[in-house]
């Protein structure tokens, strides 16, 4: 009876380990979603955007799809989107109105604050990931999205130091899956992130971007990005002020983009 009781045990564990993934191969990392929002869009009863924070594992992944059984249909938007929207390994990338984010259509009853929305995000390989959006204020009418690319958009043109629009180059080599960023900026200084931002000309942050995915602010002329699934992504870094609007140029936004391929 002992041995028989010992044999169970060894063949329960077997299958625990089995299930964790320690004998038919790693199981994917788990990711969270946080700070869910939805806010009402005016003018088209039943549509929302939502916004959230998706906190990945130590393994790279893929955003393929988001659905809601409250909305006929619910897609990824984003005016500078494009596929594949890559999550890289240990990063914490956001749905944003500056970026990619959810649209949904179709919602049935009134978009009241405090209301809960159930999504559902498609990873691969995490698989589904869910999360219920609460629905705050609607959206400002008069702050459409395309004027919201890279940040928020000044009245009058943002000068740097020297009364001059900041400059901006980018390289970007990839390195073990993940990517090593670099910066060269003129008329402009990197301030470190404050819990009571002002504005300095000159003086800010970046905002990088993967795909239309917003990966994370920049607050110095080096970042990495982890490792990515395989692909074709445009990695781009907006300049902004320390209250997160966008400096301008002649030409718009000031900005740099770099082409980069996963195998």
């Amino acid at each position: 009876m002992r041995r028989l009781a010992i044999l169970s045990v060894i063949v329960i564990a077997g299958i625990a380990i089995a299930l964790t993934g320690g004998w038919f191969g790693e199981q994917p990392e788990p990711v969270t979603l946080s700070s869910v929002t939805a806010s009402a869009v005016p003018n088209q009863p039943g549509a929302a955007h939502v916004y959230l924070t998706i906190e990945n594992g130590a393994q790279p992944n893929r955003l393929v799809s988001v659905s809601s059984p409250e909305a006929a249909e619910a897609r990824f938007a984003g005016m500078a989107m494009a596929e594949p929207l890559g999550l890289p390994a240990g990063g914490k990338p956001s749905l944003s109105a500056d970026g990619v984010f959810i649209e949904l259509s179709g919602i049935e009853g009134e978009l009241v604050e405090g209301r809960l929305i159930p999504i559902s995000l498609k990873l691969d390989p995490a698989g589904d990931v869910t999360a219920m959006a609460r629905v705050g204020k609607p959206l400002d009418p008069h702050a459409g999205h395309a004027m919201m690319a890279m940040g928020d958009m000044a009245k009058e043109p943002l000068q740097g130091a020297g009364n001059m629009p900041p400059a901006l180059e980018l390289s970007a080599n990839v390195v073990d899956g993940g990517i090593v960023v670099d910066l060269k900026t003129s008329n402009f200084t990197f301030d470190p992130d404050s819990a009571t931002p002002v504005h300095v000309p000159g003086h800010g942050h970046g905002h990088l971007y993967l795909n239309g995915l917003k990966l994370q602010r920049v607050y110095s002329t080096h970042t990495e990005i982890g490792a990515l699934p395989p692909g074709s992504y445009t990695l781009t870094i907006s300049l902004n002020t320390n209250v997160h609007q966008a400096y301008m140029d002649e030409n718009g936004p000031v900005a740099a983009s770099a082409k980069i391929t996963i195998d």
